[in-house]
Order: C-alpha cells, then sequence, then structure tokens
C-alpha cells in the first residue's frame, strides 16, 4: 500500500511539474491549432466538409462582427472627444483638462487639472512604467509601457514579454496592445477611459493581431496613494483566439516617481497566466 501511494505522489508531482513547463506551449496551441468544431463525427466525406465550410463561414462571420464593433465603438469615442474638446473650447464652460506633472504635485489633489490652473494644468502628459510578474516558479512576465493624455484622449500601449524555463533552454511569447480611449475626468481624482485599437501576438512562429476593446479606470484617493486598473479583450490568429487581460494595482507616488504592485491576469484562449505584479512608474 505504502509504495503504491509513494509512486502515486511522485506521479502527482511530477505530472505538475511537466505541465508547468508546457505553459507557454499550451498558449502558443491555443493561436496555432485548429480548434475542434465540437459536433459529431460524420461518415460522409462531403457532409463533414460542408460542417467545415459552414464553421469557417461562421467564425469569419463572428470575427467581422467583433470588428465592426469595436471599430464602431472608436469612432464613436472619437466623435464625442470632438465634440467634448469643441465644448471646452467654446463659450463657457471653461478650459480644457490636463494635467499636473505628476499626482498630488504643489498639494493639488490628485493628478488632473484644467490647463486655466496656474503652473499645474497642461497638455499633454502622461506616465511609462516597468514592472516584472511571477506567474510559476519557472515562468515569468516582463513588461513596459505608459500613456500620454492629449485632454479628452488617452492613447496607451503596453508590451509584456512571458519567459519560461524548458530543460537547458527556455521559451517566451509576447503580447502588446495599443489603444486609443476616451476619458472621462471625474475633478482631479479620477479617471475612466473607453476605447479600441489592436492586440499584437508573437511567438516562435510568427506574428498575429486584431482589434481589441479597451477600459482604464486611474484614481488618486489620497496623498501618496494612486489606484490603477485595466482590461482589455481583443483577438487574433486565423481561430480567433480570445486574449483577455485583467491588471490591478496600488502604488505610492513620491514626486514623479511611484512603486506599485498589484495582480494580473492574462487569459489567452483557455491558458490563463496570472500572478502578482511589482514595478516602478514615471510621471510626465
Amino acid at each position: 500500500m505504502l509504495p503504491r501511494t509513494i509512486v502515486a505522489l511522485c506521479t502527482l508531482v511530477c505530472g505538475t511539474a511537466l505541465n508547468g513547463a508546457e505553459t507557454l506551449e499550451r498558449a502558443k496551441n491555443e493561436v496555432r491549432e485548429p480548434k475542434p468544431s465540437g459536433g459529431g463525427s460524420s461518415s460522409g466525406g462531403g457532409s463533414s466538409a460542408r460542417s467545415q465550410s459552414f464553421s469557417s463561414s461562421h467564425s469569419d462571420d463572428d470575427d467581422d462582427d467583433f470588428g465592426s464593433a469595436i471599430f464602431s465603438i472608436f469612432f464613436y469615442a472619437i466623435g464625442a472627444g470632438i465634440r467634448q474638446a469643441f465644448i471646452w473650447h467654446g463659450e463657457p464652460p471653461g478650459a480644457p483638462m490636463g494635467s499636473a506633472s505628476y499626482p498630488y504635485q504643489d498639494e493639488w489633489p490628485g493628478w488632473y487639472a484644467p490647463v486655466a490652473t496656474d503652473q499645474l494644468g497642461r497638455i499633454p502628459g502622461g506616465q511609462v512604467y516597468a514592472e516584472v510578474g511571477w506567474i510559476e516558479d519557472d515562468l515569468q512576465r516582463y513588461a513596459v509601457g505608459g500613456h500620454v493624455m492629449l485632454s479628452a484622449f488617452t492613447v496607451r500601449t503596453e508590451w509584456h514579454r512571458y519567459i519560461e524555463q524548458v530543460g537547458d533552454g527556455h521559451d517566451t511569447l509576447t503580447l502588446g496592445t495599443i489603444t486609443a480611449e476616451l476619458g472621462i475626468t471625474v475633478q482631479s481624482y479620477a479617471r475612466i477611459g473607453i476605447g479600441a485599437g489592436a492586440t499584437i501576438y508573437h511567438d516562435d512562429v510568427g506574428s498575429e493581431s486584431g482589434p481589441c476593446f479597451a477600459l482604464a479606470l486611474q484614481a488618486f484617493p489620497l496623498k501618496p496613494l494612486v489606484l490603477d486598473g485595466v482590461f482589455t479583450y481583443g483577438q487574433v490568429g486565423d481561430w480567433n483566439t480570445e486574449i483577455m487581460t485583467l491588471r490591478g494595482t496600488i502604488g505610492a507616488v513620491w514626486n514623479r516617481y511611484e512603486a506599485y504592485a498589484g495582480w494580473q491576469l492574462t487569459s489567452i484562449g483557455g491558458v490563463d497566466l496570472d500572478g502578482p505584479t511589482a514595478g516602478v512608474r514615471v510621471w510626465f
């Protein structure tokens, strides 16, 4: 009985280690390998071909609908931003929204500030960051990114490099997003951004890209705290693989520099890459 228990435990431990060592490979397969149709088998080759044709056509239609919806949101955001900018620059209510050089500058309550505010509000403003995330003992994520705020609009980009130790070598995968967002500012304390753009996927086979939707929140509740959250959802590849990222962090800012920590979840098809993250931001 005891030897069998030991064998079972060894099998479990070894199996877990092997599965962990293949995390990025499984993520790549979600993008590169054909997805099963999920239907029952057919005895006729013609019926099977028609089923595959219908599945491919249906998938293409879904992709077209998704892309149309994303870019409809994007152009709506552009139109709304132009209208808002016109209101800000016209007769009252006043000046466009800008930002201080960094959060809580000169005891200002937050980061966002009208351009009319002496020596504080100006356009553009933004931040850049570098961070590292821990997913498994042999799998880490390294990232750089940032955003620039142009009054009503925010342009954001993020790039994540996943590196996994496999035997004597390593496996890698890169994800990136580029988005344009319309921002809704709540006084000087918070801003909600909604927009669209592109998701970029790269591995040892090549690169894929597709549309994505983005939602962002940034808040400055109390000096020196900074709350930051980002959600993106996109599709890439011939099989319209879904890629979703959800990240939330809390940081403390001193002058232009912020140290922060939090959690990030990235899902590539059915493979989750999640874990704690920490990094440094520089505001400008």
